[in-house]
């Protein structure tokens, strides 16, 4: 099976929000091949016989949009 490599480093890593099977999701801050930092919330796979994780389907936003989108969670909890 041929797979994408992802260039990507995960400077924090704040939670795990669920797990299913060889599926998490959760939020970190990562760079995207060398780019700023974002915060993202992203479904992983992980191929523990291989020693692998894989990003998959997710979001990463700047930093100054999750401050935003902070103050629109405060706001409707």
């Amino acid at each position: 099976m041929n797979r994408t490599e992802f260039n990507y480093v995960i400077e924090r890593h704040y939670g795990t929000v669920s797990v299913n099977n060889d599926y998490s999701k959760e939020l970190c801050r990562i760079r995207w091949k060398n780019g700023s930092p974002k915060l993202d919330f992203r479904l992983w796979r992980d191929f523990s016989d291989e020693g692998k994780r894989t990003p998959m389907k997710g979001i990463s936003i700047s930093l100054e949009e999750a401050e935003t989108l902070k103050g629109l969670l405060n706001n409707a909890f």
